[in-house]
């Protein structure tokens, strides 16, 4: 992971998960001064009652922002600790509408993991 771009005696890499922002002028996700464009790497930090309850960090494709949601339901639904709530089997929908302004137009697949049960 990362673009294996090191600029000369600065001491850092530059990232190269800027794959769905864009440069045309007007779009949700574009590059500019000031923008926080969608990204794959979502921390999240979760209040109960006004009091911090828990931080935490998910990433990976296309699942964020789903990943967190479905984390947090398992815990706050259906009673799952952490460890449980993060291996139960999650589910993905494919052909959302996409933040560099491509439209959903036939609904797409919902994926789910091994382990979802008969139900689901």
């Amino acid at each position: 992971m990362g673009s294996g771009i090191v600029p000369p005696d600065l001491g850092f890499a530059f990232q190269d998960r800027g794959e769905r922002c864009t440069l045309e002028p007007g779009q949700a996700n574009i590059h500019a001064p000031g923008k926080r464009p969608f990204q794959t790497i979502i921390p999240g930090f979760v209040l109960e009652d006004g009091r911090p309850r828990e931080a935490f960090g998910l990433m990976g494709g296309g699942m964020p922002p789903p990943s967190p949601v479905q984390v947090l339901v398992n815990q706050i639904d259906f009673g799952m600790n952490l460890r449980e709530a993060g291996d139960a089997a999650h589910g993905q929908h494919e052909g959302s509408s996409e933040p560099t302004g491509e439209k959903m137009r036939d609904g797409g697949p919902v994926q789910v993991e091994n382990g979802a049960p008969d139900e689901a």
